[in-house]
């Protein structure tokens, strides 16, 4: 989901400022408002900081394997300032199999608002329904 594998970068470069991005979310989801009502948006407000430092705590402590299956990638299209771009191909030295990009049309912070998550769900469903038929016609 809109997630890079670039481990050994995470790990080289300066050290995230939490702050900032803690206040990057916050500001994207205020910033979002009519998506959302008092009763859900202000439980959410006082949970972002804690949210967003364990995110970031435990993407620091990611690393990823080689993976002998296929990969779809779902990417979010509408990028943020400060956000790099989703590079599909950093991937490939962990997949062995196929790796298929799906693009969203929203930001990362709002992927699983309902719109992208009707569209990711239908490509999964699709990929099921796919994989389901090959199984069949091979056993």
């Amino acid at each position: 989901m809109d997630t890079s594998p670039d481990y050994h970068s995470r790990v080289q470069r300066t050290p995230v400022d939490e702050d900032e991005k803690e206040l990057d979310l916050i500001q994207t989801l205020i910033g979002n408002k009519e998506m959302y009502s008092p009763d859900l948006i202000n439980p959410f407000l006082e949970k972002a900081p804690i949210i967003a430092r364990n995110n970031i705590r435990i993407g620091g402590l990611q690393a990823p394997c080689v993976f002998g299956g296929d990969l779809l990638i779902f990417r979010a299209t509408e990028s943020q300032e400060r956000e790099e771009p989703l590079r599909p191909d950093d991937w490939k030295p962990y997949v062995l199999g196929t790796i298929q990009v799906y693009d969203i049309d929203c930001q990362h912070h709002f992927m699983y608002m309902p719109e992208p998550t009707a569209e990711i769900g239908r490509i999964l469903s699709q990929k099921l329904d796919e994989s389901h038929r090959r199984a069949q016609k091979e056993g």
